[in-house]
């Protein structure tokens, strides 16, 4: 289980180069934020089973976040994405 941990850590966190991302996969915004939304979701269900139920509240912000994005076609995360660099 630690070995799994470690793991998402590294590919989360090895593509953070100073403050800039450096994406070894050539991913546009949409494809990135599906990334982070599934990553976001899988740990939130993680921490939920293995420490506290209440981080399913956490998985509730995101769903809720996905709901508003797709009716107002507006996302926080893709214009933090877009500032980062990630092509469209």
């Amino acid at each position: 289980m630690i070995y799994f941990n470690v793991v998402i850590v590294n590919l989360v966190f090895s593509n953070v180069v100073g403050s800039t991302f450096i994406w070894r996969i050539n991913m546009t915004i949409n494809e990135s934020l599906r990334l982070i939304a599934g990553v976001m979701i899988l740990l939130s269900l993680y921490l939920a089973i293995s420490f506290s139920i209440n981080w399913l509240w956490f998985t509730a912000f995101i769903g809720v976040n996905l709901l508003q994005s797709s009716l107002t076609k507006w996302c926080p995360m893709m214009t933090i994405l877009q500032k980062l660099g990630v092509k469209n």
